[in-house]
């Protein structure tokens, strides 16, 4: 079921007050209420959220809960250093009047240029 199918189910789930609801009102009160919960959160960490999944990618179903013993490697973003220069390095590599032009750069010296501060690594692995 995708989530086009979903969206038109229509039918009526009765609220603890007795009022009868659509499938339709309660996603859109469920998602209220996550989004609210969010902010505080968010609110609260000095850290930005770049990737969350509000729902079940088309495609995808939803059969079981993971095993209690897997493994879900979790993706930290950290910010990079020099990251507003970028530019300015790429063109003086790519320009052919540049002095630098065609000295392509090796994994290594890009690694070291534009790799996350020590504080920032520090502050995750501690």
């Amino acid at each position: 079921m995708n989530t086009q199918q979903i969206t038109r189910i229509v039918t009526s789930i009765e609220h603890s007050d007795g009022q009868k609801m659509n499938v339709r009102q309660v996603i859109e009160i469920s998602t209220s209420h996550h989004r609210k919960m969010t902010n505080q959160m968010t609110d609260l960490s000095p850290y930005n959220v770049h990737e969350e999944r509000s729902a079940i990618p088309i495609g995808w179903s939803h059969t079981r809960r993971h095993e209690s013993a897997a493994t879900l490697p979790p993706r930290i973003a950290l910010k990079q250093s020099n990251i507003e220069s970028i530019d300015e390095y790429l063109y003086d590599v790519s320009h052919p009047k540049s002095a630098n032009y065609d000295k392509h750069w090796t994994a290594g010296e890009i690694a070291r240029k534009f790799s996350p501060s020590e504080e920032s690594i520090s502050a995750v692995r501690n």
